[in-house]
């Protein structure tokens, strides 16, 4: 029974996101396959984050891996959290952070970054996904200073947008 609650829950949120467009949007975004798979995740809110878990049911403690303090939900991990924040800073993307962090749900978060000029949107999508990758870092013992994901971040875009000049019609196929 719980399968079956857990498939149509999916299904409802798949079929929400489908009719709203944004996965069509999401998948337009010039940046590789598997950083659109976790943008979607993102914008359904279906990462595991500490709050998702606790809120399907699993008993752990919800406080950010990265700082430690704060409730582990999207909006604390990806714009609030001091650590996030820093890497924002380092990027020089701070006032698109604090103007995304002011608003209320995720679907606003991802229509503000569909809204960016591509080569913005490429990389505000890759930041996100390093982001999460970072925060699953920690979790295992290792970690990288905001300043060392900020440069990784604008290498992974720069390579990117090589690979797309040499194969113009490469938008994300890896």
């Amino acid at each position: 029974m719980a399968i079956l609650r857990q498939i149509c829950y999916l299904h409802n949120i798949s079929s929400s996101v489908e009719r709203s467009g944004l996965w069509g949007s999401i998948w337009k975004i010039q940046c590789p396959n598997r950083i659109k798979h976790s943008l979607w995740r993102f914008a359904n809110n279906s990462l595991a984050l500490k709050c998702n878990l606790k809120r399907r049911g699993m008993e752990l403690d919800s406080s950010c891996f990265i700082s430690q303090r704060y409730d582990e939900d999207g909006a604390h991990l990806f714009f609030k959290c001091k650590w996030a924040r820093k890497l924002w800073r380092e990027l020089g993307w701070e006032s698109v952070r604090e103007q995304i962090s002011t608003l209320t749900d995720v679907k606003q978060c991802v229509e503000l970054l569909l809204a960016l000029p591509n080569e913005k949107r490429s990389l505000l999508a890759m930041l996100l996904n390093n982001l999460w990758w970072e925060r699953n870092r920690v979790r295992g013992g290792e970690s990288r200073s905001p300043q060392e994901l900020a440069w990784l971040t604008w290498r992974q875009s720069e390579e990117f947008k090589e690979l797309t000049k040499l194969h113009p019609g490469t938008r994300g196929n890896q």
